[in-house]
């Protein structure tokens, strides 16, 4: 009996000490949800501004024009077969070369009906068959680029024995033979060879008669007679060899004004008629060209300095430019091999060199590129103007005109508060501004106020 009435009481207190614990916690959690006005306006304000700042410079300053751009070769050469040897069909027989690849002096390049293209050194567009006899530019053109690559020529202002036969081993160190100047030469040759020997015989049977112990024979030939016959076929025939034997069609060779050499692009099908541009050669120093959109030049002038950052890998590479506008792109105009006219490398939209549209900058790196680099993207930063030695620069945003037309600028101390200075502003470039105190000290590193979030 007394037991349960202990028990009872004992699960009465513990009943009561649960039911005042649930209530202390109610009585709590509507304490914390229950605000006052000042608090619940405090929390609602609006937070503080924040001031921008940024640091006073002491620097170069540089006024930028920055274009998007790509390496090329200065120039492009379109090659056009005019004729082939002997052979009424123009048929691509083979192609020796490939997109992109580079190209030697004295190379093939196509073969069209059976015979090869080759590229020469030589900036004097081929335009006749040189022949022997010959004379001029191209000819003495031929001889150099066949003393460049190794064949003995020697120093005749015509196309003469020693031309042929350097050309003669150029041809055999290719595989084909040397083109000549026709049957109908070869067989005049052969005449006059044998009215030679035939002269020859008649002053040996002159001599022969004149120097007899017999009388003299009435109308026997005169031995000066039959001498001046035989130095007249040796004439006829030194000129019959001089003008004949070895040549070098125009349609069998590309003279190309400098090397490195590339292949730009190859449109020669195997099979197919050999019709306009077979492919297209670069040729030339390896240059950085761009485009301004219109005809604004933006301020760039020869001479002045610029960068090239390569977009594959990040490098930079100071420069200079070398040509702009008319003679920018006078100097990525397309050439030709053989003959004239332009290639499109790029497609439609382009101008000369595969560059779009616009005003020509063209950029020379003071280290010259190489030529793996041709068709890839870089951009190009040329510097219009600039101050010259380190001055005060702050960013244009910094800078704030009264209505005195005063210019001055914000500057924040250590105590966070700002304090005005009064400035003149000089030459500006890149988002930034020259300026110099007139009223109150401005010192590199200071911050100065550029906006407020």
């Amino acid at each position: 009996m007394v037991r349960s009435e202990l028990a009872r009481r004992r699960r009465v207190l513990v009943l009561g000490a649960g039911t005042t614990a649930v209530l202390c916690s109610a009585v709590l959690a509507l304490s914390s949800a229950v605000k006052s006005p000042a608090q619940v306006a405090a929390e609602t304000e609006a937070p503080g501004r924040t001031v921008l700042t940024a640091p006073v410079e002491r620097r170069v300053l540089n006024d930028t024009v920055v274009l998007r751009g790509t390496v090329v070769q200065a120039h492009t050469i379109a090659v056009e077969p005019a004729a082939v040897f002997e052979s009424e069909r123009m048929v691509v027989t083979a192609v020796r070369v490939k997109a992109r690849q580079a190209v030697k002096a004295g190379q093939i390049l196509v073969e069209v009906s059976g015979r090869p293209v080759v590229v020469l050194p030589g900036a004097f567009p081929a335009y006749r068959d040189i022949r022997p006899g010959a004379r001029g530019k191209d000819v003495a053109q031929l001889q150099a680029a066949l003393r460049k690559l190794g064949y003995r020529v020697a120093r005749e202002s015509v196309f003469g024995p020693s031309t042929k036969a350097a050309l003669t081993r150029l041809y055999d160190s290719l595989g084909y033979p040397v083109p000549h100047t026709g049957t109908a030469d070869q067989q005049a040759v052969e005449q006059a060879e044998l009215r030679v020997r035939d002269a020859q015989r008649a002053l040996d049977e002159a001599r022969d008669a004149a120097g007899g112990s017999g009388p003299a024979v009435p109308g026997a030939p005169d031995v000066d007679d039959m001498r001046a016959a035989l130095d007249q076929a040796r004439r006829d025939l030194a000129d019959l060899v001089a003008r004949t034997g070895p040549m070098l069609p125009m349609g069998e060779v590309v003279f190309v004004p400098a090397f490195p050499v590339r292949v730009v692009k190859v449109t020669a099908v195997v099979g197919r008629a050999a019709q306009g541009a077979l492919l297209t050669l670069a040729t030339g120093d390896v240059v950085a060209a761009g485009t301004l959109p219109g005809s604004d030049p933006q301020g760039i002038e020869v001479g002045m300095p610029a960068e090239i950052l390569h977009s594959a890998d990040g490098r930079t590479q100071p420069g200079r430019v070398t040509a702009v506008g008319e003679a920018a792109t006078a100097l990525l105009a397309t050439g030709s091999g053989q003959t004239s006219g332009e290639e499109d490398t790029a497609g439609q939209g382009q101008s000369s060199g595969g560059l779009q549209q616009g005003y020509p900058v063209v950029i020379t790196a003071t280290k010259p590129l190489d030529p793996k680099l041709v068709g890839q993207s870089v951009r190009l930063s040329v510097v219009v103007a600039s101050s010259g030695e380190p001055t005060l620069v702050v960013p244009v945003a910094a800078v704030s005109a009264g209505g005195d037309g005063a210019v001055s600028v914000r500057v924040v101390g250590a105590d966070d508060e700002p304090r005005t200075v009064r400035v003149t502003v000089g030459s500006s470039g890149d988002g930034y501004v020259e300026v110099i105190p007139v009223d109150g000290a401005l010192r590199e590193g200071d911050r100065v106020v550029v906006g407020v979030s």
